[in-house]
């Protein structure tokens, strides 16, 4: 008990890149930082939303290209699975626009892919609030409802 007041257990985490080599790096990295624990991973968007709704994340790095579902909209539907959850979108290196539009539909932050650990760890560091971090109850973040054709791409599987 007095173990977990001191040193908070690690945040629950999806890392979704659509390359191989981007979803390991992050994930290594997050390892080594040792406020994460990675608890899922996945290359596209579709898997992403699917198991943000089964593995209740406390963060979800989402990838801005990821193919099937794109990471902006891959946040409104993550943020509907799991409404606690900070979703940090991983944008093209200079792509600031994607980056802010993820921001309006509800990612807590933005931050180039391809950044040096020190900054990927830095915007995490920003975009988690402190209550997260003592471990508190997460605030509820704005529900959104998942875009109309969300529903209907999951009808036709």
């Amino acid at each position: 008990m007095l173990d977990e007041i001191i040193r908070p257990r690690p945040l629950r985490t999806l890392v979704a890149a659509a390359r191989l080599t981007d979803r390991e790096r992050i994930v290594r990295l997050l390892a080594r930082s040792g406020g994460y624990d990675v608890v899922a991973e996945a290359g596209d968007g579709s898997t992403a939303v699917r198991l943000s709704g089964e593995v209740d994340p406390e963060l979800v790095l989402l990838d801005q290209q990821l193919p099937l579902v794109d990471g902006i909209d891959a946040t409104v539907a993550v943020l509907h699975n799991a409404p606690g959850a900070i979703v940090v979108v991983l944008t093209p290196d200079g792509e600031d626009s994607g980056g802010a539009l993820a921001v309006r539909y509800g990612a807590r932050a933005h931050v180039p892919l391809d950044s040096p650990a020190e900054v990927l760890l830095a915007a995490l560091g920003a975009a988690v609030p402190r209550e997260i971090t003592a471990r508190t109850a997460p605030p509820q973040a704005a529900t959104t409802a998942p875009p109309p054709w969300w529903e209907a791409m999951l009808a036709d599987r």
